[in-house]
C-alpha cells in the first residue's frame, strides 16, 4: 500500500509526459529569448542626501515645520520625487527632442503612440535603495551604450533641479509674503510720523510726564505684540491653507488600515506644552514681581484662554486622534497632516495671545482716559509711532531671515556618490531558465493532479475493485518482458506476479464448475492472449496438467506466442475434420499442451453452439487439471458469451488505468444473466509504482533470485487418457489404413 504522499503523487507519476510537454517547450523557448536577445545597457548613479547636524547647524530663527529625521520616511521622499510625473515627462520630451534616446513608439503620431512611447520610458526607469545605508541608485536602461549613459545624466539633472525647486518653494513664498507686510509697514509708519508731526506743530506746548512716558511705551509694545500677533495669525492661516491643499491631493490615493492605534491630537498636545510654559513662567515671576503687575496679569490670562481650549477639545473628544485604527500612508501626506495639525495649534496659540493683548490694550486705554486731552492724543500717537517703528524694524529682520533662508534652500543637498556610469546587463540565462522550470513544473504538476481528482481510470487493485464490483485475483505488471520465458524458468517480477494468480485459481479449485476457464474481456486489446499464455506457463510450471486452447477464432495469436504454425486446430476439432490427438501440440513447458484456433469459420458462434464443444471439454478434462481459453472482445461477439456459458468459468481482464466502460457494465450483466461463475478480475498492464509486487520483488528480491539460475524442475505426470476416437462416418480414402487402435493425446 503506498503512502499517502505517493498516492496523491500518483498522478503525476502516470502521466508524466504531459509535465514534459509543458515544461520542455517553455524552458526551450524562455533559453531562446534569453539567448537571442538584443544586448541591453544599464546606466545608474548613486545619489544620496546630506543631512545637517543640529548640532553644528546655526539655526537663525525657528522653523514652523517638523524636520523629517527618519531614514525610510527621507528615502521615499526621495525615490517619489525621482519618479513624479515632472521629472520623468521633462526627462522624456528632452531626450526626444534632442534624439539621444529613440522609442520604438512615434510619439508624434497621435496621443496613443505619445503614451505608449512615455510608458517604454518609464518602465526603463528603475530606483534601488542600497540595501543597509542612505544611498539611492537610478537605473536607466536602453538597448545601446550612448542612449542609456544620455538618459541617466538628463534623468539625474532634472531631479536635481526639481529638488531645488521644491526646496527653495517655500522660501519664496515666505519672502514673497514678508515683503507685502513690510511695504504695508513702511506706509503705515510714514502715515504715523506725518500725524506725529503735524500734531506736535498744531500743539507746541504739548509735553508728556513720565506716567504717561511710561503708558506710551507699554501701549507701544502692546500695539507691537498685538500686530506681530496678527502676523502670526495670517501666516498660519496662510500656511495652513497650503498644508490642507496638499493633504487633499494625496488623501486621493487609497488607504489600507493595517492595526489599531491612539495618538495624541498635535493640537491638544501644543496646547498643553504652551500652558505648561505659562505656568512655569508664572511660578518664576511671582518671585519678582506681584500679581498685578501687567505681565503676570498677561500671564495669567493666557493661561486661562489656554486652559478654556483644552477643556473644549477635551469636551470634544477631541484630546486624541486616530483611535482605534492606523493606516498607511504616503510620507507626503504624513507630512501634510502634521503641517496642519501643527499650523492649527499656532493659529489657537496666536487668537489666545490676541485676546490676552487685547485686554491688556483695553487697560492702558482706560488709564489713558485720565490723562489732559492734548496730552492723551500726543501719547496715543506716540504709542503707535513706537509701535510701527518696531514692526518695521522686526519685518526688516525678518525680510533677512527669508532671503538667507531662501538662499540656503538653493544650497543643493544631494551628493553623487558615483559618477554616470554604464555597464552591460547581464542575461541570466541559466537563472530565468530555472525560474521558467520551476513555474512551468509547478503549473503542470497542478494540471496533472487536477485532472488526476477527475480521473476515473482504475490503476491499482482497490480501484478496479471499487469500479468493477469483482475481486482482483492479480496484478500483472507492464514490463518490456510481455511474455514469460518458455524454455527456461527464470525469476522475474512478471512470473512472481503470474505465480500468484496462478496460485489464487489453484486454491480456488473446489468452487470453480469444472476444470476450464475462460479468458474474457469486454474490451480488445487488453492482454487476453497473453494473460492467457502465461496463466497457462504459471499453472503448468506449479504443477498442473494444463491444456491451453486458442478459442479466439476471430484473430487467433496464440500459435504466435510459442512459434507454432496455425494450420489446424479447435475450428477443425469442433467441425468433426480432425481429432485431438491430431491438433493438440506439446509445448517447450513440461505439463503444458497447445490448441491452436485453427483456420478462421465463417461464423465461430455457430461452431461453439454444437454439441462438440461440450464433447471436447469433457473429453479434454478427463486428463487435465485447468484448460485455459482465450476469447475474442465480448464487446463487439458472442464467441465470449457462448465460450462461458458452456465452461462455466471465467477470468476477467482489465486494463489498467482504463475506466470502467458501458460495454463492460453490459458484458459483465450478460455473463450474470446466464449464471456464470466469475472467478475474479486479472488487472493487467499495470504500471510499476502501482504494483506493490512489482516494487517489493525489485527493492528486496531481485539482486539475490537474478544471481543464480534457478532451473527448470521436470515432473512426471500421467499422460492424457486415451479417448475412444469414434468411427468416422465419412467414408474413408481408400489409400488409408483404418487405426483399430486408439492413438494417444
Amino acid at each position: 500500500m503506498q503512502s499517502g504522499i505517493l498516492q496523491f503523487l500518483a498522478p503525476v507519476r502516470r502521466r508524466w509526459w504531459l509535465v514534459a510537454i509543458i515544461v520542455i517547450p517553455i524552458c526551450l523557448i524562455t533559453a531562446a529569448i534569453s539567448i537571442f536577445s538584443p544586448t541591453m545597457y544599464d546606466g545608474f548613479v548613486t545619489i544620496t542626501e546630506k543631512r545637517v547636524d543640529p548640532r553644528t547647524n546655526v539655526e537663525i530663527y525657528p522653523t514652523m515645520g517638523i524636520q523629517t529625521v527618519d531614514v525610510e520616511t527621507r528615502l521615499n521622499n526621495l525615490i517619489n520625487t525621482i519618479t513624479s510625473w515632472t521629472v520623468l515627462q521633462k526627462t522624456f520630451l528632452d531626450l526626444v527632442q534632442t534624439g539621444e534616446w529613440k522609442p520604438k513608439a512615434n510619439p508624434s503620431a497621435g496621443t496613443k503612440q505619445f503614451n505608449d512611447a512615455i510608458t517604454e520610458f518609464t518602465s526603463s526607469v528603475d530606483i534601488e535603495p542600497v540595501r543597509g545605508s542612505e544611498l539611492i541608485r537610478i537605473h536607466f536602461k536602453a538597448d545601446s551604450q550612448e542612449a542609456a549613459m544620455a538618459g541617466i545624466s538628463r534623468l539625474y539633472t532634472n531631479f536635481r533641479d526639481h529638488y531645488i525647486e521644491l526646496n527653495s518653494a517655500a522660501g519664496l513664498r515666505e519672502r514673497e509674503f514678508i515683503e507685502a507686510m513690510l511695504a504695508k509697514a513702511r506706509q503705515d509708519f510714514a502715515d504715523v510720523v506725518e500725524r506725529r508731526k503735524k500734531y506736535i506743530a498744531e500743539n507746541e506746548a504739548v509735553a508728556l510726564q513720565a506716567s504717561t512716558s511710561s503708558l506710551v511705551n507699554l501701549r507701544g509694545e502692546t500695539l507691537s505684540q498685538m500686530n506681530q500677533a496678527e502676523r502670526d495669525l495670517a501666516m498660519s492661516q496662510r500656511s495652513q491653507a497650503v498644508y490642507q491643499a496638499v493633504k487633499a491631493e494625496n488623501q486621493k490615493q487609497p488607504l489600507i488600515p493595517t492595526a489599531t492605534a491612539q495618538a495624541m491630537n498635535p493640537v491638544y498636545d501644543q496646547i498643553k506644552r504652551q500652558l505648561a510654559s505659562v505656568e512655569a513662567e508664572l511660578s518664576s515671576r511671582l518671585q519678582t514681581y506681584g500679581p498685578n503687575h501687567p505681565r503676570m496679569r498677561e500671564l495669567a490670562q493666557q493661561k486661562q484662554a489656554l486652559m478654556e481650549k483644552e477643556a473644549e477639545l477635551l469636551r470634544a473628544k477631541e484630546a486624541y486622534l486616530l483611535s482605534g485604527k492606523s493606516e498607511t500612508r504616503s510620507s507626503e501626506l504624513t507630512e501634510a497632516e502634521r503641517n496642519v495639525n501643527l499650523t492649527e495649534a499656532n493659529i489657537v496659540a496666536a487668537r489666545a495671545r490676541k485676546a490676552v493683548l487685547n485686554v491688556q490694550l483695553e487697560d492702558i486705554e482706560q488709564k489713558l482716559q485720565q490723562v489732559p486731552e492734548k496730552e492723551r492724543g500726543l501719547a496715543l500717537i506716540e504709542a503707535e509711532y513706537v509701535s510701527r517703528q518696531r514692526d518695521l524694524d522686526l519685518l526688516q529682520t525678518r525680510l533677512t531671515e527669508a532671503k538667507i533662508k531662501e538662499e540656503d534652500a538653493k544650497n543643493v543637498r544631494l551628493t553623487m556618490v558615483d559618477d554616470a556610469f554604464v555597464r552591460v546587463i547581464p542575461k541570466k540565462t541559466l537563472i530565468k531558465l530555472a525560474i521558467a522550470f520551476g513555474l512551468s513544473f509547478a503549473l503542470s504538476v497542478g494540471l496533472v493532479l487536477v485532472l488526476g481528482q477527475f480521473d476515473a481510470g482504475a490503476y491499482s487493485p482497490m480501484q478496479a475493485e471499487n469500479a468493477l464490483g469483482y475481486p482482483v485475483i492479480g496484478s500483472l505488471p507492464r514490463t518490456r518482458q510481455a511474455q514469460l520465458p518458455k524454455t527456461t524458468e527464470t525469476a522475474s517480477p512478471l512470473a512472481s506476479s503470474f505465480q500468484v494468480l496462478s496460485t489464487n485459481i489453484v486454491e480456488m479449485r473446489n468452487r470453480l464448475q469444472g476444470p476450464a476457464i475462460v479468458v474474457a474481456s469486454a474490451e480488445p486489446n487488453v492482454g487476453r492472449s497473453s494473460v492467457a499464455a502465461n496463466l497457462a506457463v504459471s499453472l503448468a510450471r506449479d504443477g498442473s496438467r494444463v491444456v491451453l486452447v486458442d478459442g479466439d477464432m476471430r484473430e487467433p495469436s496464440l500459435h504466435r506466442h510459442f512459434d507454432v504454425e496455425n494450420r489446424s486446430g479447435l475450428a477443425e476439432i469442433l467441425a468433426g475434420t480432425a481429432a485431438i490427438e491430431d491438433v493438440c501440440m506439446p509445448t517447450p513447458v513440461d505439463g503444458l499442451l497447445l490448441i491452436t484456433a485453427g483456420k478462421p469459420p465463417a461464423n465461430p458462434v455457430r461452431l461453439l453452439r454444437d454439441v462438440g464443444l461440450e464433447r471436447f471439454i469433457e473429453q479434454v478434462s478427463k486428463a487435465a487439471d485447468f484448460v485455459i481459453f482465450d476469447s475474442p472482445a465480448g464487446s463487439a461477439f458472442a464467441d465470449a458469451d457462448v465460450l462461458a456459458g458452456t465452461l462455466q468459468n471465467v477470468l476477467l481482464i482489465h486494463e489498467a488505468g482504463s475506466p470502467a466502460t458501458i460495454s463492460e457494465a453490459e458484458f459483465h450483466k450478460r455473463l450474470e444473466r446466464l449464471g456464470i461463475n466469475i472467478i475474479g478480475v486479472a488487472l493487467n498492464k499495470v504500471r510499476p509504482e502501482d504494483c506493490s509486487g512489482y516494487i517489493t520483488f525489485r527493492r528486496a528480491y531481485e539482486a539475490s533470485l537474478m544471481a543464480r539460475e534457478v532451473p527448470s524442475i521436470p515432473t512426471e505426470r500421467p499422460a492424457l487418457d486415451k479417448p475412444k476416437r469414434e468411427k468416422a462416418e465419412a467414408p474413408r480414402r481408400p489409400d488409408v489404413e483404418a487405426d483399430d487402435e486408439d492413438d494417444e493425446v
